[in-house]
């Protein structure tokens, strides 16, 4: 494999950091990822293409480094090219610059092609050319747009008010329209296309793909030929993404035609595979099997003409992605023993070069085609190692120190790279998950008991998996599971309680339910998508009806009982249960199941509930005896808008435990939090402030009196105990809320406990008024004073006091505050 230069990354930050160590340094990974995103995908929506002048042709280092670029590989031209560029003085070569650019993201060093152009941009400014700026626009934009559609660079006063993609290639669009550079014109144009194309405005984005293909078509033929194809097979994209096969012939049948002038090269041959990509997609439109044979057919000729250039280029990536497809376009038609072979050889061809965003995918494929042919422990080997590839390890336990340093996986590289963002984790990753779930559970409803609980066991753990992966994405950080291992875990929940676990399949949910003495499942009768929807439109109910429809929310509420409580009922009857443990996935993660009616009976008054996020993730060791307990109480009552009830809730909670360091409005500051945690060990923290659990922890904050306190780093202030042997017992978020409709965001609430090295949490799902907030957290923690109560009971007599609440009864005002962790 070509070796990177010896500056591209500094090894010295590859060295792993042991959770332990971690207390308060400001490390939020475990190594420093060299990759920080995907390597840039033919199933996307594709960057202009760069062209190369000839004023190269008299210099040899430049000249091999065009060769490297053009035949794919991009770690060579960058090594070649690194003593060229000169990209940090004024003495750059724009050009160059942009192919460097380019290189970096095909590899998937994003934040890299980001700090070269933070080098160079002010050598830009310095030289004034309009030609210079455009580029740098063009650039900026499509990055933006790979790392989520963000502002970059905006420490610098003229990007400051530039927020996103879009905004930046409109600047470079600017330029470029007083230039008399038409290629740089229709380059932007098709990024901008894509940008419009990401946020789903496909006719505009089709409108962008077609100018810029018009302003190619009248250059001279070789000017912008590449460009012409990109734009042809993103229109061909967008179209299929309108739910129409409307024009699509037209537009890739013109990519086919113009992509065949190009030479022998790593472009043309990603181009077959981008355009396989849009034809196997277009088959699902086509109703006609003999229709659909021909485009079948015209798919696996051009991708047998990649795997030939593959081979002259020497290129591991394309003969595996080609491979790969016509495996995938076999087992759509049907016929294993021809889909199984290539998809072997393209698990082959990603194993020699190590393209792990490829090896995932054809694992994962091969373990399909291995289920369907009922070779059902070959296929669970090939899900096994699907998952391995995606998330190496779930534990930051390096106890002996290691001489290779084994990457973090494909999971913590999905959410960057890709120029689409929606519902990635859900299509890329989540399935392979839920397919070997799959198999272990059919695999435990055909063996008798002893058998189906080692199988329903192993559904689980699979699940428990995911949920791992899921927050250490969310949160960016390897080491906010890893107290896993100091956790006592459970075989069996204790006497009373009941872990209740929905598990959503591709076509079904099923539930487990973990009783003192066994585990049982069932299956519910509704697809996990109707069961998301209902509990999306529940939630809106609770949140929006409590005065202008006050019953409406009670239909969903009996309707879901009935679909999660009703069936398990005899079970929880038999075993006395009291306590109802619920670790909920995908939308359930934004619901409260305290508000589930039996009739008109609320779920709560019925059992103490709490949530997990994962069972492995609950400590189960009973709450220590604390004879003298420290609580931090702090809260802002000026904020925007204002809570003035939160004196009220922290005196009132340190009148009933009997103690607390009080930091209230302009004490309650970064700072002066920071100091409280280096200086003191705390049991129970109470923090009452407008809180936001957000898509991505690095969007997730705490109002201070002194600006946002990021979740990331409020985790990090207090970490330092995290690793202690002794927990903070306790932590109180009494007026956060998540956002409205976003799965990942109730999991970064449902989180916050592990990240805080807390214990337990009590937050809320989204904000309600700061008396019902004050009336409820200081009922939780008068009931917690009483020795008799455990934290899901205290929370439980609370609810239940204030379902009886003259003016805040209704369940949106109650229903919100959840128990999340331990509930002892």
């Amino acid at each position: 494999m070509t070796s990177l230069p010896e500056n591209f990354l500094d090894a010295s930050k590859m060295l792993v950091h042991r959770c332990e160590e971690r207390t308060t340094k400001n490390i939020s990974r475990l190594i420093l990822l060299g990759r920080d995103g995907s390597p840039t995908s033919r199933d996307d929506w594709l960057a202009s293409s760069h062209r190369f002048t000839d004023h190269y042709s008299d210099d040899t280092d430049i000249q091999q480094g065009i060769i490297a670029y053009q035949n794919g590989q991009f770690s060579l031209a960058i090594q070649i090219w690194e003593s060229s560029l000169n990209y940090d003085t004024n003495e750059y070569d724009i050009d160059l610059l942009a192919a460097m650019i380019k290189a970096y993201q095909a590899i998937g060093y994003y934040h890299k092609a980001t700090d070269i152009l933070q080098t160079v941009y002010p050598h830009i400014i310095k030289r004034k050319s309009l030609k210079d700026r455009a580029i740098f626009f063009a650039l900026l934009g499509d990055l933006s747009l790979c790392l989520g559609n963000i502002s970059l660079m905006d420490h610098h006063p003229e990007l400051k008010k530039m927020k996103n993609a879009y905004e930046y290639l409109q600047k470079g669009l600017n330029d470029a329209q007083l230039l008399s550079e038409p290629v740089i014109l229709a380059n932007i144009m098709n990024n901008m296309g894509n940008v419009l194309a990401s946020s789903g405005n496909f006719r505009q984005a089709i409108e962008y793909y077609d100018e810029s293909y018009h302003i190619c078509n009248a250059l001279k033929p070789h000017e912008a030929i590449e460009l012409k194809i990109i734009t042809q097979i993103n229109k061909s994209r967008a179209i299929l993404e309108q739910k129409t096969g409307k024009q699509f012939v037209s537009s890739i049948k013109t990519a086919i035609l113009e992509n065949k002038k190009l030479p022998l090269s790593f472009d043309k041959a990603s181009n077959q595979i981008s355009i396989s990509y849009l034809i196997e997609r277009y088959r699902q439109f086509i109703q006609s099997n003999r229709q659909s044979s021909i485009l079948s057919a015209l798919a696996h000729k051009e991708l047998l003409s990649s795997i030939y250039m593959g081979k002259q280029l020497d290129n591991s990536q394309v003969l595996s992605e080609a491979h790969g497809l016509i495996g995938q376009i076999y087992h759509n038609d049907h016929q294993s023993d021809k889909a199984i072979t290539h998809t072997r050889q393209a698990i082959f061809w990603a194993q020699t070069q190590y393209h792990t965003q490829l090896l995932y995918k054809w694992q994962w494929q091969l373990g399909r085609l291995l289920n369907d042919i009922q070779d059902t422990e070959s296929a669970i080997d090939q899900y096994q190692n699907a998952i391995k590839t995606l998330n190496p390890s779930n534990t930051c336990d390096f106890d002996q120190p290691s001489k290779t340093i084994q990457p973090p996986g494909v999971i913590h590289e999905l959410f960057a790279g890709y120029r689409h963002h929606k519902n990635i984790f859900r299509d890329k990753v989540r399935p392979v998950y839920q397919e070997l779930a799959q198999i272990y559970f059919d695999q435990s409803e055909k063996v008798a008991a002893k058998a189906k609980e080692a199988l329903l066991r192993k559904v689980i753990d699979v699940m428990e998996q995911l949920k791992v992966a899921e927050l250490q994405d969310y949160f960016e950080d390897e080491c906010v599971t890893a107290v896993e291992e100091n956790f006592e875990t459970m075989e069996y929940p204790p006497a009373r309680t009941a872990v209740v676990y929905p598990i959503p399949l591709k076509e079904s949910l099923i539930m487990i339910l973990a009783l003192p003495d066994q585990l049982i499942s069932t299956t519910i009768n509704e697809s996990p998508g109707e069961i998301n929807i209902k509990a999306k439109q529940f939630r809106e109910f609770l949140t929006l009806d409590s005065k202008q429809n006050p019953i409406r929310y009670q239909r969903l509420a009996r309707e879901l009982y009935d679909l999660f409580i009703r069936p398990i009922e005899p079970h929880l009857m038999k075993d006395d249960i009291k306590t109802l443990v619920i670790a909920p996935d995908e939308a359930l993660r934004l619901i409260p199941f305290s508000p589930l009616l039996d009739g008109n009976q609320f779920l709560i008054e019925k059992y103490a509930i709490v949530t997990i996020p994962a069972i492995n993730l609950t400590d189960m060791k009973p709450c220590y005896k604390m004879n003298k307990i420290n609580i931090l109480l702090s809260g802002l009552s000026i904020g925007k808008p204002p809570l003035p009830f939160v004196y009220n809730e922290l005196s009132g909670i340190k009148k009933i435990m009997g103690t607390g360091t009080l930091l209230l409005n302009e004490e309650f500051s970064i700072q002066n939090l920071y100091q409280q945690f280096q200086n003191n060990r705390f049991d129970m923290i109470v923090i009452a402030t407008h809180g936001v659990f957000n898509h991505s922890s690095k969007e997730s904050y705490l109002q201070t009196y002194d600006g946002r306190l990021m979740m990331d780093d409020f985790g990090s202030m207090i970490q330092s105990g995290l690793y202690r042997k002794q927990q903070i017992e306790l932590l109180s978020l009494s007026a956060c809320e998540t956002a409205v409709g976003d799965e990942r965001s109730a999991l970064g609430l449902g989180g916050v406990a592990l990240k805080a090295g807390a214990r337990s949490a009590i937050a809320t799902l989204w904000s309600v008024k700061d008396e019902v907030t004050c009336l409820t957290t200081t009922e939780f923690y008068r009931q917690l004073k009483k020795k008799s109560e455990s934290k899901a009971t205290a929370l439980q007599s609370a609810q239940i006091r204030m379902i009886s609440h003259d003016k805040y009864g209704h369940p949106g005002y109650w229903s919100p505050f959840l128990l999340i962790g331990n509930w002892l």
